[in-house]
């Protein structure tokens, strides 16, 4: 997957002492659009945190990589929450579990 070509910046509202908005991205093992997912991202007021599928690329890539870039290359208020499927556990009802999980 290529680097986005658009920054983190403008930086979002920050809500001081707010509870952390949460924000749940879902979508395609082969979603590539990394300036959109991240422009999207950047509209959400802060302290964040960002759920997402754990898969190793696709959407829930691109939004734990926005998550940990926002958090240590610009210092903003983000925390990723992860939920990684159980395959091994599940069979092929482990995504839909995961899912429900993470809502």
């Amino acid at each position: 997957m290529d680097e986005p070509t658009s920054e983190l910046i403008p930086r979002p509202t920050l809500v001081i002492g707010s509870v952390p908005c949460r924000v749940l991205v879902t979508g395609s093992r082969e979603w590539a659009d990394h300036n959109r997912l991240w422009t999207a991202l950047n509209q959400y007021p802060m302290p964040m945190v960002v759920v997402h599928g754990a898969c190793p690329s696709g959407a829930d890539a691109m939004a734990g990589g926005w998550a940990r870039r926002a958090a240590s290359s610009y210092g903003w208020p983000v925390t990723e929450e992860p939920h990684k499927a159980d395959w091994h556990t599940y069979g092929k009802a482990a995504g839909f579990r995961r899912n429900a999980e993470m809502v």
